[in-house]
């Protein structure tokens, strides 16, 4: 079976199981799945609508998923005080991922279900359509960030990317793989246009919520796909991906603050390239 039927099975059971359980209100998809653009590579990205936090959905999805084999949960994270949400997150043997979040009514508000593409697979009067509509109108009247703040986020891009190649050169790959994470939040921010930056010291951030498509196909090229050893073709990807989206933003810059960093990082891959090409087999940036 390949990752693509495994997925399109995992995707039937899961609507089957929304279907038959009263519990749930609602099941809709997010991600690639959603905007028809999943790989072999992709996760599946859920989101549903429970009727109340004491259901307990992690014991009735594995019992859908029974008929499976060569899964495991990864990943239980029940309501809190602080959030309104609840996850669930399952690996299966051939490398596809199950990310659930669920929700009760009283948590699907707009701004969860997002203004990017959904694939409703189970509405059982959550009003999803309506919901998500109402979300796209709320995101495209948001002001953008001003240049500034976007050069500033830019910066900080740059720089996740120069620690994160000093990272894997040192061998520290695991580290370097969170930096290159934090690299791809800032290009996310750069892109989008919202929010505060983040800071000059890594910690986790995650992604922007309100990422177009188009967006979205950008920031999914850089994700390592096997780890430490496709780094070297993520650090490319955000290289080029970096280039194209601070190329307005350099011509404004009036401290040259991005010529700068982008000249520093290209430096060192090229230096790389003469000193260590074999163990990184780092692309020249084009």
């Amino acid at each position: 079976m390949t990752e693509t039927e495994l997925a399109e099975q995992v995707l039937a059971i899961m609507q089957a199981w929304a279907q038959r359980t009263r519990e749930v209100r609602a099941l809709w998809l997010t991600g690639s799945f959603a905007t028809g653009t999943a790989d072999r590579f992709s996760d599946i990205d859920l989101r549903g609508c429970i009727a109340f936090e004491q259901f307990d959905y992690f014991t009735s999805v594995e019992e859908a998923l029974s008929c499976l084999d060569g899964w495991h949960v990864t990943k239980r994270r029940g309501f809190t005080e602080d959030r309104e949400d609840s996850e669930m997150v399952i690996d299966f043997a051939d490398g596809l991922y199950l990310d659930l979040h669920v929700v009760t009514p009283e948590g699907l508000t707009a701004a969860y279900v997002g203004p990017y593409p959904i694939s409703v697979l189970v509405d059982g009067g959550c009003n999803l359509v309506g919901l998500h509509a109402a979300a796209r109108r709320q995101h495209e009247t948001r002001e953008p960030a001003d240049e500034n703040t976007r050069i500033s986020r830019a910066v900080v891009g740059w720089s996740f990317l120069a620690q994160a190649l000093a990272e894997a050169v040192r061998g520290n790959s695991a580290y370097a793989l969170s930096l290159l994470e934090g690299s791809r939040v800032a290009l996310a921010q750069v892109l989008v246009g919202q929010g505060e930056p983040i800071p000059d010291r890594f910690s986790p951030v995650p992604l922007p919520k309100y990422l177009s498509p188009e967006h979205r196909q950008i920031i999914d090229a850089t994700v390592p796909r096997q780890a430490a050893a496709a780094m070297p073709d993520t650090i490319a990807a955000l290289v080029s991906a970096l280039k194209v989206a601070c190329r307005d933003l350099e011509r404004v810059d009036a401290t040259g603050r991005l010529v700068r960093i982008r000249g520093l990082v290209e430096a060192m891959i090229r230096r790389e390239l003469r000193t260590a090409a074999s163990r990184l087999r780092l692309r020249p940036p084009s």
